[in-house]
């Protein structure tokens, strides 16, 4: 349920000193799971590092730095 999922966010969140790195199956995963953060953690500062495996075994990098996560979000951007 949606308590449990954010509870499961802000011990990650907390254990993570708010870097959050996360491995998905795929891009419509990976899209799931950064709305849940974004949901979870909203109002605090946290950065996110998202990347799928399907993408990665299809030769995909990250257009801006050429890394491995494609979605990444430092700080208190929305």
């Amino acid at each position: 349920d949606q308590i449990s999922r954010k509870t499961k966010w802000m011990k990650f969140y907390e254990a993570s000193n708010g870097n959050l790195y996360v491995f998905c199956d795929n891009l419509n995963c990976q899209r799931a799971i950064q709305g849940e953060i974004n949901l979870a953690l909203s109002g605090l500062s946290y950065n996110s590092f998202l990347t799928n495996l399907h993408g990665l075994r299809n030769g995909k990098r990250a257009g801006k730095d050429g890394s491995i996560w494609f979605s990444q979000r430092r700080g208190n951007e929305k």
